[in-house]
C-alpha cells in the first residue's frame, strides 16, 4: 500500500503489485520509506534486491 506520507495515519494513494521493483529511498522515517513525491511505502513490505545500489 502506497501511503501520501510516512505513517498509518496518511491517505492510501496506491498500491504495488506484488514482486514489483520500486526504487525507494535507504532512509526510514516513522518505518515508511519515500518512493516518490508523497509516496510512501512501509519498510516491512520492502527487500533490497543487492543486484541494485542502494542510494
Amino acid at each position: 500500500m502506497i501511503r501520501s506520507g510516512p505513517g498509518t495515519s496518511y491517505t492510501r494513494v496506491g498500491s504495488y503489485p506484488n514482486g514489483a521493483t520500486v526504487l525507494a529511498s535507504a532512509s526510514t522515517t516513522n518505518g515508511f520509506r519515500n518512493v516518490g513525491t508523497n509516496r510512501w511505502v512501509s519498510a516491512a513490505y520492502l527487500v533490497r534486491i543487492t543486484s541494485y545500489p542502494c542510494e
